[in-house]
């Protein structure tokens, strides 16, 4: 069971890792073709045609593939104003029910989105003036990271609940021994 365990975690973690890695390789792209569209609109007076419509698909791209990896390594800013203040055990079980709304919101829009992404594959939707842009990946790139952010905020939410129970569910097998 433990090897199971092991190479599903690990196959999940090279997912998110790959989904990340595609999301910085369009970071670079946009880098390099937004500096090329204002270079070419200053120096010749002529923006690159379809950059706009590019930067809009590959940030949509961006977002919703590289946030499952940031959320699953803790990397994503956090605010702790007010939670900061609360005993541990508060904390905790505000973790864990913010974690479970979470993965509730995010399987809602995973489930959402994936309708709008199979009708725009099957009308071949495309979006723009100057380059028409297809619409099917930034609409999956939305169902495939919003799946991967419910099942981050799943595991937080076990990993939480475990932290906030696990203490007396230990003391318990403790005592019958």
């Amino acid at each position: 069971m433990t090897d199971v365990k092991h190479l599903l975690s690990r196959t999940y973690k090279i997912a998110l890792q790959t989904l990340n890695y595609v999301a910085v390789v369009l970071i670079f792209y946009l880098s390099v073709s937004v500096t090329a569209d204002v270079v070419a609109r200053f120096a010749f007076n002529h923006p690159i045609p379809g950059t706009t419509e590019l930067v809009r698909l590959c940030m949509v791209l961006v977002i919703f593939l590289a946030f499952p990896y940031t959320m699953h390594e803790d990397r994503h800013i956090r605010t702790t104003a007010i939670a900061g203040h609360f005993p541990p055990v508060v904390r905790l079980c505000v973790d864990t029910f913010a974690f479970v709304l979470g993965a509730t919101l995010f399987a809602l829009l995973c489930i959402f989105a994936s309708k709008s992404a199979w009708t725009s594959w099957v009308v071949r939707e495309f979006e723009g003036v100057q380059l028409r842009v297809p619409t099917f990946p930034a609409r999956l790139a939305i169902v495939i990271g919003g799946g991967f952010l419910s099942i981050e905020c799943l595991i937080k939410a076990w990993k939480s609940f475990r932290l906030l129970f696990g203490r007396r569910y230990e003391q318990k097998d403790e005592k019958e021994e």
